[in-house]
């Protein structure tokens, strides 16, 4: 799969997206699991990345092939740093419906955050105004991700 510079994920690739935004490379392109930068940064904790691509127009809304934001997979590897650094932006921005987004298997950051025992994930979304009364529409079982691109566990 082709990847951009801001998606690549060497020891440097912290240091590399800094140089790379600081010179107004686009933080919103998408790989071909249709992940942006904040996505992967999400995924793997890097808090500093984050902070970064939120501070230079990082589009929190954007979603994967799986319907997954930052948020869901900051949650999914239980993040915590990473979870208050986007719900804190969710605030900033006043943009409610995405801390309740379904993902493709119909579940919230919320719902995933409750599966996962991420207990202080569920005390960080119910405090950002995410909806305790919201349902699953599917079930998450046989979800393993096997077919992405990349191999996540929480960590």
């Amino acid at each position: 799969m082709a990847q951009s510079a801001t998606h690549r994920r060497s020891p440097r690739s912290r240091a590399d997206r800094s140089h790379l935004i600081s010179h107004n490379i686009d933080c919103n392109e998408k790989d071909g699991d249709m992940r942006t930068g904040l996505i992967h940064a999400s995924i793997d904790g890097h808090e500093p990345v984050v902070s970064l691509l939120l501070a230079h127009g990082a589009r929190i809304s954007d979603v994967d092939r799986r319907g997954r934001s930052a948020s869901h997979w900051a949650t999914m590897n239980q993040h915590q740093g990473v979870l208050r650094l986007l719900l804190w932006e969710y605030d900033k921005r006043d943009w409610e419906q995405g801390i309740d987004a379904y993902d493709d298997m119909g579940w919230t950051a919320l719902h995933i955050a409750i599966e996962k025992g991420f207990e202080v994930g569920v005390q960080l979304l119910l405090a950002s105004g995410a909806d305790l009364n919201a349902k699953a529409q599917k079930t998450c079982n046989g979800d393993d991700d096997k077919d992405d691109s990349r191999t996540v566990q929480a960590g």
